[in-house]
């Protein structure tokens, strides 16, 4: 159990295969028992299908369940941290979720290589913010 109203510090560091180090400093910031998401923030309720999936045939679509209305933002991250695409910003009513796709591709188009990336899902209410982050693997043939 994490200690509430305190924000704790990681620090994250990925060695990529050409031995290049990559550290981000991620804060985490808990308040209780705070929780829009469905299945009691079990991660159950976000997720993405198929996964694997192949972008030249198919998208992936990240599904979820929010149990209040809230601001959601839902991002694609490379391993290296970077924003990959921006799927959505914006308000949403309590409900479910499944209309939301990443093509494989980046904000400019370009489809991305083979490989992990992290989609992340960010809500805000009533001034207390919560994340989920799920992988995603994308093979094309």
């Amino acid at each position: 159990e994490l200690p509430t109203d305190i924000p704790i510090e990681f620090l994250v560091t990925i060695n990529d295969a050409s031995s290049n180090k990559y550290t981000k400093s991620l804060i985490l910031e808990h308040s209780g028992s705070f929780d829009i998401f469905g299945a009691g923030g079990k991660g159950t309720s976000v997720f993405n299908a198929p996964n694997p999936f192949n972008p030249n045939l198919e998208k992936t679509s990240i599904v979820f369940e929010i149990t209040t209305p809230a601001s959601i933002t839902i991002d694609i991250y490379s391993l290296e941290l970077k924003l990959i695409k921006r799927l959505f910003s914006g308000f949403l009513s309590a409900g479910y979720y499944d209309s939301f796709f990443w093509d494989g591709k980046d904000d400019n188009g370009n489809i991305m290589p083979n490989g992990v990336y992290v989609f992340v899902l960010t809500g805000e209410s009533d001034g207390k913010k919560l994340i989920r982050r799920n992988k995603i693997v994308s093979l094309k043939n």
